[in-house]
């Protein structure tokens, strides 16, 4: 044992690689032994991910100066049901802390905060007169209406990505917004617009200033502005991605919407596309068989039912993503799509939450399933053969593809302990909530992922796991997987 070097006698080289290895509390421990050791563990390169989410807002302005955090380019405080100290505190944060915030981070989300208007009116005044933009990502939630709209439409061209959260914007900032955008000196690329766009705004005017965006997420706009907006796209077609709850949808030709949506990499729609419109983009995903640019499609509706079961089938597998969540299919819809995922599909991540597939076989079921990377079947209403034989080729399977499995609101409570805790702990993610996991089923799982286990979080039932909270629910958590059993372990 004496020939054994110390920890801050080790090569530098092994010495930061172990350091890099540990998490930002460990490393604040270590930073506390001695001077050396600190020098090493506050590098930071090693505090680049920091989160001040998890620091009390009122210290900031002294964090915002240590060494450590020298390269963190983010400050997220995102939006939840649950009051934290920033959503408590965060509108009491000094001006001069913003803008030390604006002018030295990349990213800025402070979704969480119900900013002061003196806090928003610093924070736009900030990037429009800073000489040299360092602020590249902005997402807020709150309004506007006391900022000059010339000054708004200004100081966003200057980001690349812009949220503007739910609350209402005044037509004439969306007016210089949307100027700004258009003459060519706007950085934006990523556009998320909750509002819905003033009806009237000139049509040619919103089109030129979406047109050469990357991604774009807008509600509602008029019939016209939808029109012209993809009539722009399919004469040249810059956007990657794109989200639209629009109702207007319906109005667009169907060779022009098809056109442009073939053209995106990731699109979603809703249910907003007419029977024609459906059929149409089907057919052509269908019977396009060199390589499209659609990796990942979110649509529901009824429209999809007057697709041929086949044609829908082929449409999708040819796509990497799909989210059909919620649809109204028939059994000829299901089984044919779930018959060609297990023939050939390149389908890597399925959503078919809410939608009955009790109707499919279970071996077909399983074969699609097990080769998926990512599958979200809640609420699914699967059979007991049906979850029985995923779980027997899941447990059985030396290949582990698949990382991401949910099937909450399903009765597992028929599958053997042993296939049960083997499968689930074969995965990364899982979410056993609303199961009907019996005890002896719970802990198979929990002793089985003490030993080994592939998972990184799963969430369960906190009337399932409550007697081995302070057991093996604890050693689970030490071995380092995210174990969620109330709103408060999110």
């Amino acid at each position: 044992m004496s020939d054994c070097p110390k920890l801050d006698e080790l090569p530098p080289e092994i010495f930061h690689l172990i350091l890099g290895f540990l998490p930002h509390s460990d490393l604040s421990n270590v930073a506390a032994v001695c001077r050396k050791l600190n020098t090493a563990a506050t590098c930071p390169k090693f505090w680049q991910q920091f989160q001040f989410i998890h620091t009390d807002p009122t210290k900031l302005k002294y964090l915002m100066k240590m060494g450590r955090f020298s390269q963190v380019k983010s400050l997220v405080v995102k939006r939840s049901v649950k009051r934290t100290m920033w959503s408590q505190v965060g509108p009491k944060l000094g001006l001069a802390v913003l803008k030390t915030v604006v002018e030295k981070l990349e990213e800025l989300d402070l979704s969480g905060v119900d900013l002061s208007n003196k806090q928003v009116a610093c924070l736009f005044d900030i990037i429009s007169k800073s000489p040299q933009t360092v602020l590249k990502k902005l997402r807020i939630f709150c309004k506007f209406d006391f900022i000059p709209a010339e000054m708004f439409g200004r100081s966003l061209c200057r980001l690349e990505e812009v949220d503007l959260g739910y609350h209402r914007v005044k037509e004439s900032h969306q007016q210089s917004l949307f100027e700004n955008m258009g003459e060519g000196k706007s950085r934006i690329m990523k556009l998320v617009f909750h509002d819905n766009i003033s009806q009237n705004l000139d049509p040619l005017l919103v089109a030129n200033a979406l047109k050469n965006l990357s991604e774009l997420s807008v509600f509602s706009l008029s019939k016209s502005q939808t029109l012209i907006l993809f009539e722009e796209f399919a004469k040249s077609l810059s956007l990657k991605e794109l989200t639209m709850d629009n109702k207007n949808l319906k109005h667009v030709p169907s060779d022009v919407l098809t056109k442009v949506v073939l053209g995106l990499e990731k699109v979603v729609l809703f249910d907003h596309l007419t029977d024609e419109q459906t059929v149409a983009l089907f057919g052509k995903m269908a019977a396009n068989k060199s390589a499209s640019r659609l990796r990942n499609i979110r649509l529901d509706g009824a429209g999809m039912g007057k697709v041929k079961p086949t044609i829908f089938a082929t449409a999708l597998t040819r796509v990497e993503e799909v989210d059909i969540s919620y649809s109204n299919l028939s059994p000829l819809h299901k089984n044919a799509l779930f018959d060609q995922m297990a023939k050939k599909s390149q389908i890597t991540k399925l959503n078919m939450m809410s939608i009955n597939l009790a109707c499919v076989p279970a071996a077909t079921l399983a074969k699609a399933t097990l080769g998926l990377v990512e599958a979200e079947l809640s609420y699914t209403h699967l059979n007991s053969e049906q979850v029985n034989v995923v779980f027997e080729q899941l447990a059985g399977r030396k290949e582990k593809q698949l990382t991401l499995l949910n099937l909450v609101g399903n009765n597992l409570r028929s599958i053997s302990p042993d296939a049960l805790a083997e499968g689930f702990n074969s995965l990364e993610i899982t979410n056993l909530n609303d199961t009907r996991i019996d005890g002896e089923q719970v802990k198979a799982l929990l002793d089985v992922m003490v030993k080994k286990t592939r998972l990184t979080k799963i969430k369960m039932d906190f009337s399932d796991v409550c007697q081995y909270e302070d057991t093996l629910v604890a050693a689970v958590r030490k071995k380092g997987v995210h174990f969620i059993i109330e709103e408060e372990d999110e």
